[in-house]
């Protein structure tokens, strides 16, 4: 498509700019993880390409394009574009807030395709459903714990969606941003803490217990355990390598730790915590001292990965 030649208003009257901005804004979660998984840190185009007639997609690093940042951005861009030109062709009536209404097509764009990839990979094309067999399992943790069953209902709902969830890392349940999701329910604030996880796990060995019994182990298997192991994405290194001279095998294992520290960062952990995983999952099986530089060094790279302290 010839971007130059593009209207200066799309369908609800969005203007061209102002849909390259909503786009960006709405997939920057998609290619953040894209830089991630590539590069370890979030892309680092802050402007929106075509946001601004002046700046045009010059904003855009060549690392976007590497890592396949602006294939995304611009396949959901183009698309956007045809379908709010299609709903402008076919309606004489005006939304009253077109920004909000573009948004919104964008967003429900987006996760059609999750829904149709999910589906492409012989899983659950609406996880967390709370009809069907789901629903006997929402109705007996109700009747079992009438007082946590809030929290439980909401519990199963949220394992069916991070099981289901393509491009993870891990397959470990994020025990500790799900501690936060408690909190929201019960209102109990919860420490950073190995009891906080170990209630966590608790719950969620309770849900899957009562879904076991509602509805058979091969329910379990396959809506649970089995898309919370093929979700994951295969581990990636940075392709610069250094020379073999500089011992390639170390660089590898950096590299591999430097994810995992990532990924487990991200989904909740501690900066310990997330050390202490990521080196069991290459291989590093004493305990790691607790010291000043290990935490100067902690810092630094989550400031490298700009994640909070």
């Amino acid at each position: 498509m010839d971007l130059g030649a593009a209207q200066s208003t799309i369908g609800p009257r969005v203007s061209w700019e102002d849909l390259a901005a909503l786009v960006w804004q709405a997939t920057a979660s998609i290619r953040h993880d894209l830089h991630i998984r590539v590069r370890g840190t979030r892309c680092p185009t802050r402007t929106a390409p075509y946001a601004d007639i002046r700046l045009r997609s010059s904003t855009a690093r060549d690392e976007c394009e590497a890592v396949g940042c602006l294939d995304v951005f611009h396949d959901v861009l183009v698309t956007a574009y045809a379908k709010l030109r299609e709903v402008g062709a076919g309606s004489t009536v005006q939304p009253r807030d077109p920004a909000r209404y573009a948004y919104r097509a964008i967003t429900r764009l987006l996760t059609d395709r999750q829904r149709e990839h999910r589906v492409r990979l012989g899983l659950d094309a609406k996880p967390g459903r709370e009809d069907g067999p789901a629903a006997r399992v929402i109705e007996r943790l109700r009747a079992l714990d009438p007082d946590r069953a809030d929290w439980l209902v909401t519990l199963f709902r949220l394992m069916q969606h991070y099981a289901h969830k393509a491009g993870r890392a891990s397959a470990s349940w994020p025990l500790l941003g799900w501690a936060a999701e408690k909190t929201k329910v019960d209102l109990v604030n919860r420490p950073d803490s190995e009891a906080t996880r170990d209630e966590i796990r608790a719950d969620v060995t309770y849900v899957l217990r009562v879904a076991t019994a509602t509805l058979g182990a091969g329910w379990v298997r396959e809506h649970i355990h089995h898309p919370l192991v093929v979700c994951q994405i295969a581990t990636t290194v940075d392709s610069d390598f250094p020379a073999a001279s500089e011992d390639l095998e170390s660089a590898l294992m950096a590299a591999w730790l430097r994810e995992r520290y990532a990924a487990a960062r991200r989904e909740g952990m501690s900066p310990a915590d997330a050390l202490r995983v990521a080196a069991a999952a290459v291989g590093y099986r004493q305990e790691i001292a607790d010291s000043r530089e290990i935490h100067a060094a902690l810092h630094d790279l989550d400031a490298d990965l700009r994640l909070s302290a």
